[in-house]
């Protein structure tokens, strides 16, 4: 996959792996995702509340993670922009906590395909 060009289906194999620019989350970060969803537990938000849980400290909404690690926030999203019409699912496993300013690594891997004609899905 040499070059800048638009990539498609058929440039990717099965279990392809990618891996974009990391983002390193910030008090921002937390405070835009909390004004956006109503999420302010306090394992977010409260230094003493979450030095005192099994994380040691601040952890990062789930979903602001997934979010950050999406393939529409890499560099290789440009390049899939006449291919992807509708991105349909991620997902995610946590092995350990994200914390307020840890970089988040970007992995992604090509799974399978849907057939065009979303009709005659299994």
């Amino acid at each position: 996959m040499d070059g800048d060009g638009q990539l498609y289906l058929d440039d990717f194999a099965l279990g392809d792996r990618f891996r974009s620019p990391g983002h390193t989350l910030g008090e921002a970060h937390f405070l835009l995702f909390s004004g956006l969803t109503g999420d302010n537990h306090s394992i977010h938000y409260d230094e003493d509340y979450a030095r005192q849980t099994r994380f040691g400290a601040r952890v990062a909404h789930g979903l602001l993670v997934m979010a950050m690690s999406a393939l529409g926030a890499s560099p290789l999203a440009q390049r899939l922009e006449t291919s992807m019409i509708a991105f349909l699912e991620q997902g995610c496993r946590f092995r350990k906590p994200v914390l307020l300013v840890d970089t988040v690594p970007t992995p992604l891997m090509r799974g399978r395909a849907l057939p065009r004609d979303l009709s005659k899905r299994e």
